[in-house]
């Protein structure tokens, strides 16, 4: 279904149910659907769509609500506003800064004034619009009273002068805070603070005169306040508001969440529409300022939800075959039977309407609706490949002429496009490939056909934006979904150059792949030809998401013409390495994003070698008194070798003397702050003796190599999927195990908040059994502790014993659930430590200091609490070519001086790039260089690449580039690749997209282009 086919489906239903008004986004100023990608630059394909939009609700006589703008960070929104000006503000700068004020007006200029190019009216003059919502959800924490209200008024009376015609709205939720007398009706026990907190005032908000009507919304679930009472006053504080404005008011948005992780059902949801309608309906009736209601959110036949509200139906979809469209139906009859009169004072006939826009069937194609061309004088080309208004058979390619449009059957298909019948070769040709392993990039990528499986097309860009920004090049891979590996064959088929392909069945992704030629796009040189024998041919493709390590890269057999087996002849394949220009680092990103893992299919008659990742050159160590800095030296070099051998620091618990326990409840990073200020404040302990580290815990499984990992790891190592939970684990001095644990108790019941359904833990957007209520202590609920842990349950939760979580039939058997801990023995279900990355992190919307961060990692990993130093020690070659330091084995002088120094220069690196995950492990493995260049000159360096990328996040492009400081001209070498960038895209403003994927991945390929300078050696001089 193309987007055209949607906006149709979704209004067609729409209508069928009675309903007569919709509310739309214009403001997409997303790097991908944009509206607006910089300053006063439009994209009028986007435009063109929100013309079809409402060219389409006209012919259903729907009315449409615009917002202008939105508040949220997932469209950009007020954050994408303040983030131009490339100065240092925040959310609220964005209500009282002069230019973000400006380019609010001329956004709102360019929207309001324009001129739909189907039917030829005039937005101001389209009685199809309703009104103008000039902020959804505005939202200004921390700023003085009336910030909000004071830019309403402002930017209501600028819209007014744009279009006397249309009403003009807030599309804020409704909160009190200058309204004392109504700070109880907040959401929250007692009006919590924190709506009150958010800037607005709903009667100071729709005070001015140019605001015709005022909105609110109710989202119980997301303020945690899913409570009848609370919704019932929600809806009448604001009618009786409403009239002391002497304004219509609606309920703009509301929705509850169909979720059963937290038991919302199907029932539930449907209760709390019943509540709103009944409540709502009752005042109607009355008389009241209420006028309209508004739900969230109404879901075509197999649309899916957000991928952030789990796919599927997500928390608020509506489908036609809900017993909640039942509902909404009924409530549409009742509104229809309330509006039958118009006011008194509205003189319908006070502007004339529009004229018609023409039919234009004399244009149409084989007398097909929706085809030819459309316009006020019929002069616009209607895309019927975007409208979905072709009649292109299935597997077929559709391409749009001006006034037409032509279908052209797939390879291995014939008929005249519209009818498509499918020939033997395409069943037989799986047969003709066979499946080899390999790591890495293989050869060339060759450029993807545009009459193939997979294409798609999109005039504004978005879709090929969001491709490469998610890791592909440009003209790299499908633009659409291929379903089927035989569909991908058929594009490697259809494409000049293509000898195999990389399939991933799980991503519906299709790369092809071939020899050096014209065809290609870039290209990574080719290693040596090995010199075994190729594998034997396998029978299927593997999923690189679930099978092991692949298998050795199959030799290269003598090169002869490929045969004409197969849909269509190709030439035969050269594997010539001098043709294929050095490119691995417009390769690294993207390949190493996916760990190196891919299936691949060969040809069966024409295997080619692969490649593997490239070895970066080595350097040469300076001498070990040259590396050393001024430091604690003892102190430092003691811990490191506490930490080789697993010992536990001077000053921390041993082992032996101490009872570790884990707690989860939700997301750990929050958590892990809590329980560090627990141990320094509560029970005494020196930043070097804290023991709180994140983890995953209570899944019967382990992965491949015993590994459990977050999301990014491997399918099958994936901690939700094994079924742990994101868990805290804290050490207890054994000696004063019941004292201590009193202390982490109160900290962990302190994290749950009162509902009418128990007690909820305080991030409830994180759900599933990964983020499930556990204890674990040795023992379990047989433990001496477990006493404790009922002492101090303050909120009388049930405290279940837990036996470990799998999932049968795809449901878990310890879910999430509310009010509910589970008590697992640790020492059958023990803790499994999280990667670095996650270790002192950031709480959600809540950043730390960074002597949280930063300071506290590092005592972490000086007190051996952390593996990652010593899979450092293990792992960096520069330390296992030092004779006489076999890794971290032999503790002698030399060994403890290069361990030291390894962890100063590590520290030193972290603060200067400001690196603070295991990105610095991966990143010392790839270019070890980066730590035998002095930390002042990094610095200096580091100032330079600044200069030459301003606009450019520099801790990004360092975490991917690290080698632009420590070679001597990176900085210069950065600008004369965006130099060349620019030059190649005139078009686009390369350097604040500059991290988008595509085009950081010919940026790389950029900076590679000249000879690299010699490796730079550190003077034995050095400090």
């Amino acid at each position: 279904m193309t987007g055209s086919q949607l906006i149709r489906t979704l209004m067609d239903a729409a209508l069928a149910a009675g309903l007569n008004t919709l509310r739309m986004w214009s403001h997409g100023v997303t790097s991908t659907f944009s509206s607006q990608s910089s300053p006063g630059v439009f994209s009028e394909p986007m435009f063109l769509g929100l013309d079809y939009a409402l060219e389409q609700a006209r012919l259903r006589n729907i009315k449409v609500i615009i917002a202008i703008l939105d508040n949220w960070q997932s469209t950009g929104g007020v954050d994408e506003y303040v983030a131009w000006t490339g100065a240092n503000l925040t959310h609220g700068d964005f209500y009282i800064n002069n230019q973000t004020l400006k380019w609010y007006m001329d956004y709102a200029k360019h929207l309001i004034t324009r001129v739909n190019t189907i039917n030829g009216r005039k937005y101001v003059e389209d009685d199809t619009i309703f009104a103008w919502d000039l902020l959804n959800e505005a939202r200004c924490q921390k700023c003085p009273n009336g910030t909000i209200a004071a830019w309403m008024a402002h930017m209501a009376k600028y819209v007014k002068g744009l279009d006397s015609n249309h009403l003009v709205t807030t599309g804020t939720e409704g909160f009190y805070s200058t309204s004392a007398a109504r700070l109880p009706q907040n959401p929250g026990i007692g009006g919590s603070a924190w709506a009150a907190a958010e800037g607005q005032d709903f009667l100071a908000d729709h005070a001015s005169p140019d605001i015709d009507f005022a909105t609110f919304h109710a989202w119980i679930d997301n303020w945690k306040d899913v409570d009848e009472a609370f919704l019932r006053s929600w809806i009448r504080a604001h009618v009786e508001d409403a009239a002391k404005l002497h304004k219509p008011v609606i309920l703009e948005e509301f929705g509850k969440w169909l979720n059963a992780s937290v038991n919302a059902t199907m029932a539930e949801r449907n209760h709390y529409f019943n509540i709103v309608f009944n409540e709502s309906n009752r005042l109607i009736a009355a008389g009241s300022n209420l006028k309209g209601i508004g739900f969230w959110e109404w879901l075509a036949p197999g649309q899916l939800g957000p991928v952030s509200e789990g796919g599927g139906q997500g928390l608020y979809g509506i489908y036609t075959t809900d017993a909640t469209s039942g509902l909404i139906a009924t409530q549409a009859s009742f509104l229809a039977r309330q509006g039958g009169k118009a006011a008194a004072s509205c003189n319908a006939s006070a502007h004339a309407a529009p004229a018609a826009a023409a039919q234009c069937e004399h244009t149409r194609v084989g007398g097909l609706p929706g085809t030819g061309m459309e316009g006020p004088a019929c002069e616009v080309d209607v895309n019927e490949c975007v409208r979905g208004t072709s009649n292109c058979a299935a597997n077929s390619t559709c391409t749009n002429t001006n006034g037409s449009f032509t279908c052209a059957c797939w390879a291995g298909y014939t008929g005249d496009g519209r009818t498509c019948m499918e020939s033997a070769a395409v069943g037989e040709l799986e047969a003709q490939y066979s499946t080899q392993g390999t790591h890495g990039p293989l050869f060339c990528d060759v450029a993807y056909p545009q009459s193939a499986p997979g294409v798609i097309y999109d005039p504004t860009g978005a879709t090929a934006l969001s491709a490469v920004i998610s890791g592909k090049q440009l003209g790299v891979g499908n633009p659409g979904p291929v379903d089927t590996l035989t569909q991908c064959l058929i594009a490697c088929e259809s494409a000049p150059g293509c000898s195999a392909v990389t399939y991933l069945p799980t991503m519906r992704n299709c790369f092809l792949k071939g020899c050096p030629s014209r065809f290609t796009v870039s290209c990574p040189r080719p290693p040596p030809p090995p010199s075994a024998p190729a594998p034997d041919s396998a029978a299927a493709v593997a999923d690189p998401a679930t099978d092991p390590a692949p298998a050795p890269a199959p030799a290269v057999p003598d090169q002869a013409p490929k045969q004409t087996r197969g849909l269509l002849q190709t030439a035969a394949c050269s594997m010539d390495a001098a043709a294929c220009a050095p490119a691995e680092a417009a390769y690294a990103n993207y390949y190493s994003r996916l760990r190196y893992r891919y299936e691949c299919t060969f040809l069966g008659n024409n295997q080619v070698p692969s490649t593997t990742a490239l070895d970066r050159p080595g350097r040469d160590r300076p001498g070990a008194a040259a590396r050393l800095r001024s430091g604690p030296a003892s102190q430092l070099a003691a811990a490191l070798l506490a930490v080789a051998a697993a010992v536990a620091p001077c000053g921390a618990a041993r082992a032996s003397d101490s009872v570790p326990l884990y707690f989860g409840n939700g997301c750990f990073w929050g958590r892990q702050k809590d329980y560090v200020d627990a141990e320094q404040k509560a029970l005494g302990r020196a930043p070097e003796q804290v023991t709180a580290v994140v983890g995953y815990a209570g899944g019967k499984k382990l992965g491949k190599d015993g590994k459990v990992c977050y999301y990014y790891g491997p399918p099958d190592s994936v901690y939700e999927r094994l079924g742990h939970a994101e868990v805290v684990q804290v050490q207890l001095d054994k000696n004063a195990a019941q004292e201590e644990l009193e202390r982490f108790a109160d900290v962990y019941f302190s994290q749950f908040q009162r509902t009418p359904f128990g007690m909820l833990r305080l991030d409830p957007q994180d759900m599933g059994p990964g983020y499930r209520n556990v204890v674990g202590m040795p023992g379990g609920v047989r433990s001496p502790l477990f006493a404790v842990l009922q002492a101090r349950n303050v909120h009388n939760m049930e405290l279940v014993e837990g036996h470990g979580n799998e999932f049968v039939g795809g449901r878990a058997r310890e879910g999430d659930a509310i009010n509910r801990v589970y008590v697992l023995d640790s020492d059958e279900l023990p803790f499994n430590q999280a990667e670095v990355y996650h270790q002192f992190h950031d709480g959600i919307g809540h950043p730390f200091p960074a002597e949280y961060k930063r300071d506290q990692k590092a005592a972490a990993l000086r007190a051996g609490h952390h593996p990652a130093l010593l899979e450092l020690l293990r792992r960096l070659p520069i330390f296992a070519q030092k004779q006489g330091c076999e890794y971290a084995h032999q503790f002698n002088e030399r060994c403890q001086k290069d361990q030291e120094y390894l962890l100063q220069a590590v520290l030193a690196l972290s603060e200067i790039i400001d690196l603070e995950d295991d990105e610095t492990l991966n990143l010392l493995r790839n270019y070890p260089g980066v730590i035998l260049v002095p930390p002042g000159v990094v610095a200096s360096r580091t100032l330079q690449l600044k200069l030459a990328l301003p606009a450019v996040d520099l801790r990004w492009v360092l975490r991917r580039a690290p080698w632009l400081v420590t070679e001597e001209d990176g900085a210069e070498r950065a600008r004369a690749a965006l130099r060349k960038l620019k030059a190649l895209m005139p078009a686009l403003p390369v350097e604040e997209r500059l991290m988008e994927g595509s085009l950081w991945n010919n940026f790389a390929s950029l900076l590679r282009d000249r000879p690299a300078p010699k490796s730079e050696r550190r003077d034995s001089s050095a400090p």
